[in-house]
């Protein structure tokens, strides 16, 4: 027949011996190959013979009438004329009496024809040794004697044997149903000892699965067998509840399906979890922003199969959740969607820090989004405002100052915003009217198609009394062709770009902003920002801000606005001379950007003609202008032409003209407060000039400066340390100390280390100019210090602010220093002289930046201070203005190449003797004038 070893090694094989505490369980295909050699062996035995445990009849009748035979004998019956009762009997009850039945083995449909071949075959082949019969009869024998087990599963399978037509889904959230479900598939197969096979369609159809049948955990500890029952042809699959119920004889009839605890679910067959949260399952409508030390979350979508796709947004109606990131080195922040705290009502997003992490009664429910640890974010998601090429300037040059936008709707009106949301941020004007709409031409390199980001603030004098929130008109994006007409992206529906509420301020104000692509058929040339309203009660439209171009994504910073660098000549509003003395006005340091002068927007100055016209107009522009003070008035205009996105504008600042003719009589007593600058020999060289004058000038001050002169022009010095803002100078305590230490400008151990102008502050002084208990008290200072009261007090410093603090931080010091200064000064005199004034810094890649960002809005701080002030003995010292960027500061030579000396800027701060002598002279005219 073809087989190469004997039954016996067969069955050694399928039934290794094992220990009584471990016994063997073998594989399936095992147990078939051996029951196909049975089958095959005794397909071939004769009619009648008694083959060991088995005896061999033709007919059912002839087996029925033999009962001679002990239990568990078997009986074979293989020519009955009913088909179905051939096959493989086992004997019940004791000899001579009980009675066969029929297993579930079948004979094959050739048995009787190949019984006397297989006999003469193998008597053949084996020729001298123990014959077929007898070898069979000892391992039937061998086999069903003594062991109860394994002559069960002879009689069918010997091991539980289960299958299924589907996967198992398990529902730990209730996304279809009930939570904590099991769904195991109706149709199966499963045969066990003793049993009737199961094959077939069991159970009652769950609801949301009809091809499967429910089973929900209900047990408090979440513990959970879910098994089959080989002798339930009804409802097979079961479940056992710990610890009410166990299952028992699991190798007799049971087979477990799959094991629960605690949400981990174990099972031999395929489970599908339905609440399982991948990344994928939760999408932001916009990408997540990082905004200095805040993060912001969009609404989002999240998904599961019960409800599909839900949008979460902010309750508030913002665009965006906003929270703190980790500003730590050692402590990270976690930001999750906690869906249980989303189903009841509350923020679905969260943030947990330092060793805190969400836990959940079933641990896996939350979904995780970013972590942020040291200002860094950490996510899958796309992020805005950190990641390179993911931040962007606004364009509108003129979003934060409408006075001066180059584009108006003819029904545009100016307005100053009254809502503190707005002010405190800087944003004090802005356009409002039935056509309240501002804006600029856009650059003539904008590309057909890309990205845009715009952002608007909004204050609405308009509340709705029901919900206590502020009615807003929706303002809109236009872009404009040449001819004024509203271009239409391609596929958009309308011929603008509506914005949305980005955030909340206040019950009538809020931050409006919108972001897509955009793709035009042909080139729009300029935009317009706002609303058209109804006459009325109208919206107020301001701080605006866009960026349109190819970086797909971008963001813009809110407040975060160009400083504008084609209007506004920065100059106070008067102008110190001295006849026969040249101050010549430097152009580049007259304007907001630092550019060449050829790409500069023209500056003229313009002069009045005389009243009885002998005297004409007259006007002069270059990149350094000279004034012909013959020919000029009382006053003269700074005009600025608009850069090239606005040359149909001008800027104009009326600036008086005060000069004098030497020699000029009289005396002054100067005190000089500074910082390094005015240290290094620009008093001296001011008093020169005055002496050369006729003025007979006294400096004083408790420092001596390095051209010998007295002063308070201290190295290193910020505004703030003059008024105690930080704790680096210490206060005098003892006068005489004070003046024993070394007089000069330098040196922690010497009197620039300390600060003999603030005194211990009383409960009478102001809140506002206290700092660390102690208040800048200029007459106190002069007492205690033996000083006379000065005509003048020069005031130049903030070089330090800029070069050692942010932008925002120098700014502020600046302007603290001016009120608390000015204000203590002028305390103690009404008739002193105050000038105010920064000098100019030189042109460098670096420093044009400093300029734009830095140097520039503390130039208009004290113009604006100067101006707002109306104090006729209060001015501006524009330093910065007759100084030149391009040459004459601190430079190393690189190299010389042909009597050519090629050579960089080395100190940015201190300008060279030159640029200290263009100082002097207005601090000589100033004096001179005032004098």
């Amino acid at each position: 027949m073809g087989y190469s070893m004997t039954i016996t090694d067969q069955a050694k094989i399928v039934y290794a011996a094992g220990s009584s505490s471990s016994p063997a369980e073998p594989d399936k295909s095992q147990i078939i190959a051996l029951f196909k050699m049975i089958d095959a062996l005794l397909s071939s035995a004769l009619n009648g013979v008694l083959i060991g445990n088995a005896v061999v009849y033709a007919t059912r009748s002839a087996l029925y009438a033999d009962l001679a035979h002990p239990a568990n004998r078997l009986g074979i019956v293989y020519n009955d004329p009913t088909a179905g009762y051939n096959g493989i009997y086992i004997k019940a009850g004791s000899s001579g009496s009980g009675s066969w039945s029929i297993t579930s083995l079948a004979l094959p449909a050739t048995f009787a024809a190949d019984l006397s071949a297989v006999i003469a075959e193998v008597a053949t082949a084996r020729g001298a040794e123990v014959s077929l019969v007898a070898r069979l009869s000892a391992i039937v024998t061998s086999i069903t004697t003594g062991d109860n087990a394994v002559r069960t599963t002879l009689a069918a399978a010997t091991t539980p044997v289960v299958d299924f037509g589907q996967e198992l889904l398990y529902d730990e959230s209730g996304v279809a149903g009930p939570e904590k479900t099991l769904y195991v598939p109706r149709e199966l197969f499963a045969r066990a000892g003793g049993s009737t096979a199961l094959n077939g369609s069991f159970g009652t159809a769950s609801t949301p699965f009809p091809n499967h049948v429910a089973f929900t955990i209900t047990s408090g500890s979440d513990i959970a067998t879910v098994y089959v029952d080989a002798n339930d042809d009804t409802n097979p699959v079961k479940i056992a509840l710990v610890p009410s119920g166990v299952v028992q004889n699991i190798a007799a009839r049971y087979f477990i399906v799959a094991e629960i605890w605690r949400g981990v679910v174990k099972s031999p067959f395929p489970v599908m979890r339905l609440d399982e949260n991948l990344k994928s399952r939760i999408q932001f409508r916009y990408p997540i922003a990082i905004l200095g030390d805040k993060i912001r979350f969009s609404a989002f979508y999240h998904y599961t199969r019960r409800t599909g796709f839900t949008l979460y947004s902010p309750a508030s109606g913002d665009l965006y959740w906003e929270f703190d990131l980790s500003t730590a080195t050692n402590s990270e922040t976690r930001y999750y969607f906690d869906p249980v705290a989303a189903a009841a009502g509350s923020a679905p997003i969260k943030a947990v820090s330092g060793n805190a992490f969400p836990m959940f009664p079933r641990d896996d429910r939350f979904v995780f989004i970013a972590a942020s640890l040291a200002r860094s974010v950490r996510t899958d998601h796309q992020t805005v405002g950190a990641r390179p090429g993911s931040r962007h300037l606004s364009m509108f040059s003129r979003g934060n100052d409408p006075d001066r936008s180059t584009l108006f709707s003819a029904n545009a009106l100016l307005a100053d915003f009254t809502s503190s949301e707005l002010t405190s941020r800087g944003i004090v004007r802005g356009v409002t009217g039935i056509e309240a709409f501002y804006g600029e031409d856009l650059p003539p390199d904008m590309p057909l198609e890309g990205w845009y980001f715009v952002r608007c603030y909004v204050h609405t004098p308009v509340v709705d009394p029901e919900t206590g929130e502020g009615v807003y008109y929706t303002p809109r994006l236009y872009f404009l062709d040449a001819g004024g007409n509203a271009l239409t992206t391609e596929g958009g529906a309308n011929s603008y770009f509506g914005l949305a509420k980005e955030k909340r301020l206040s019950v009538d104000t809020a931050i409006f902003v919108g972001f897509a692509r955009y793709k035009f058929t042909s080139r729009p040339v300029r935009y317009n920002i706002g609303a058209y309203q109804d006459p009325g009660t109208m919206c107020t439209f301001g701080g605006a801000q866009l960026y349109a171009g190819v970086n797909i994504g971008g963001y813009i910073f809110p407040e975060e606005w160009p400083t504008p660098s084609d209007m506004d000549a920065l100059y106070g509003g008067k102008h110190y001379s001295i006849a026969g003395r040249p101050l010549p006005f430097f152009v580049p340091s007259m304007l907001s950007g630092k550019r060449n002068v050829s790409t500069l927007p023209l500056l003229t100055i313009r002069c009045a003609a005389s009243a009885d016209a002998d005297t004409p107009y007259f006007l002069s522009g270059a990149g350094t202008l000279e004034l012909d003070y013959a020919r000029a008035g009382s006053s003269m205009l700074f005009e600025t032409q608009g850069g090239p996105e606005g040359a149909g504008r001008r800027a104009r600042r009326t600036v008086a003209n005060a000069r004098v003719s030497a020699p000029v009589a009289g005396s002054a007593a100067i005190l000089g407060f500074g910082d390094s600058i005015g240290n290094r020999s620009v008093l001296g060289k001011a008093s020169a000039k005055m002496s050369a004058v006729g003025i007979s000038p006294t400096f004083i001050g408790s420092i001596q400066q390095n051209d010998g002169l007295m002063g308070e022009c201290r190295e290193g010095w910020e505004w703030q340390d003059f008024y105690h803002g930080e704790t680096q100078f210490p206060p005098v305590t003892n006068v005489a100390a004070y003046l024993a230490l070394a007089a000069d400008g330098t040196g922690s151990d010497r009197r620039q280390g300390h600060n003999p102008w603030v005194r211990p502050a009383t409960g009478g002084d102001p809140v506002g100019k206290v700092f660390y208990g102690h208040i800048f008290d200029f007459a106190w200072g002069l007492s205690r210090l033996g000083l006379a009261l000065p005509t003048h007090v020069m005031i130049n410093f903030g070089t330090n602010d800029i070069n050692q603090r942010s932008p925002a931080m120098s700014l502020a010091q600046a302007k603290t220093g001016l009120g608390i200064l000015v204000s203590s000064i002028r305390a103690a005199g009404a008739n002193i002289q105050i000038g105010v004034g920064l000098p100019a810094i030189p042109r460098s890649a670096s420093s044009d930046q400093k300029w734009v960002e830095e140097q520039v809005p503390m130039i208009r701080a004290i113009i604006d201070y100067v101006r707002t002030l109306a104090d006729d003995k209060v001015n501006v010292l524009p330093f910065w203005a007759h100084m030149s960027t391009d040459t004459d500061w601190v430079e190393t030579t690189l190299f010389v190449d042909e009597n050519a000396t090629v050579a960089r800027v080395s100190d940015e701060l201190h300008p060279n003797e030159q640029n200290r002598h263009m100082m002097a002279e207005v601090i000589a005219a100033w004096v001179a004038n005032t004098i």
